[in-house]
């Protein structure tokens, strides 16, 4: 008998990340978490892209909406909220590290969703995915990188909520 999941297309997916995400991913790759980079991508969307589609849901809309009301309504001026995510462990570094990776059809699907709801682009969100599961494995990895990790997660969490509150 055939698992379902293999029955499943597989889409290929361009992440971009920084030098500081590609350590750390090499640091919990070595433990054993993942056999491969590539492999620790594709977990990281499985086990998280479901909860970042919630907290996604209907952002770039409400935005937009706001905008529209802005320009069109002359004594109406909302105060769009302004919660830049940037998915990244260090904000300011560069993106220079590129991963490829298959996502299942399933996956992939909620990850455009995700993309059109937001605004943001499907790296992005990969890179929250991973953010999310480096979060959940902390335990492996030193102080330091754990405590920078928590720091960066909750920041981002805390904006996801700002977001659809």
């Amino acid at each position: 008998m055939i698992a379902c999941d293999t029955m499943q297309e597989r889409n290929e997916v361009n992440i971009r990340a920084t030098q500081k995400m590609q350590r750390t991913v090499e640091s919990l790759v070595k433990v054993g978490m993942c056999r491969t980079k590539s492999e620790f991508v594709a977990e990281s969307v499985q086990e998280n892209i479901m909860g970042i589609n919630e907290d996604l849901r209907g952002q770039k809309n409400i935005k937009d909406f706001m905008k529209e009301l802005n320009s069109d309504v002359e004594w109406i001026n909302m105060k769009i909220p302004n919660n830049s995510i940037h998915p990244r462990f260090e904000v300011n570094d560069s993106l220079d590290v590129r991963y490829k990776t298959d996502i299942r059809d399933k996956e992939y699907d909620i990850l455009k969703k995700c993309s059109r709801s937001s605004g943001m682009s499907k790296s992005s969100i990969v890179r929250m995915c991973m953010m999310k599961k480096c979060y959940d494995m902390r335990s492996m990895l030193s102080d330091v990188k754990q405590r920078k990790i928590e720091d960066r997660w909750n920041d981002i969490k805390r904006k996801l909520s700002i977001s659809n509150v």
